[in-house]
């Protein structure tokens, strides 16, 4: 009997808007071909009916039916969780967006990571309005008063001793190699 392929990596970013998840998750993308999963950019682009061809129409159905801020529904929770097995078999997987409730710590694959990252609030806020200069969305310098920021402390309460604290503060690239030093050496892509 054949043993299945062993699945890739996978690892998870969480923390307050801001403070570089999607960033993070592009550069393992572009310099470490790392797959990246971005809620917030793929869930406004399946609201603009537009579905990226490495995702299933499925997922990207769950992710156009799911309102900004509001808490994540099942069905597009179990979309995810399926859709990050799929890609976990072609290569390793980095997901921003998830968890977002500390229920969602017990749904994480097994073998998966978690990394908090963090910045100062002065550098969070710049960066916000820094995107808000190249994009739609525009920041207020009010907090967005998003559900997941909401659960953040919770989360980091309930389950410290899971996840790895991360200071973004530094460049990009910086912080992916710092990430990339917490993998087992033979995770790392």
């Amino acid at each position: 009997m054949d043993t299945p392929p062993p699945l890739h990596p996978c690892i998870f970013f969480i923390g307050l808007h801001g403070v570089g998840k999607t960033t993070l998750g592009r550069h393992l993308h572009q310099h470490h071909g790392w797959m990246h999963i971005s809620l917030g950019d793929l869930g406004r682009l399946a609201r603009s009916r537009r579905l990226p061809r490495e995702h299933s129409t499925r997922f990207m159905g769950h992710l156009a039916a799911q309102l900004p801020g509001d808490r994540l529904s099942r069905p597009l929770i179990e979309s995810l969780l399926g859709e990050i097995e799929r890609h976990r078999q072609a290569g390793p997987v980095s997901v921003d967006g998830f968890p977002a409730e500390p229920f969602h710590m017990g749904l994480l694959p097994p073998g998966s990571q978690v990394f908090h990252l963090e910045v100062p609030d002065a550098q969070r806020e710049e960066r916000l309005l820094a995107r808000g200069e190249h994009t739609v969305r525009q920041w207020t310098g009010k907090p967005q008063g998003s559900n997941r920021d909401k659960d953040l402390p919770l989360l980091l309460e309930l389950h410290r001793e899971l996840i790895t604290s991360i200071d973004a503060s530094f460049p990009v690239a910086s912080v992916a190699s710092l990430v990339l030093s917490h993998l087992p050496s033979n995770q790392v892509a």
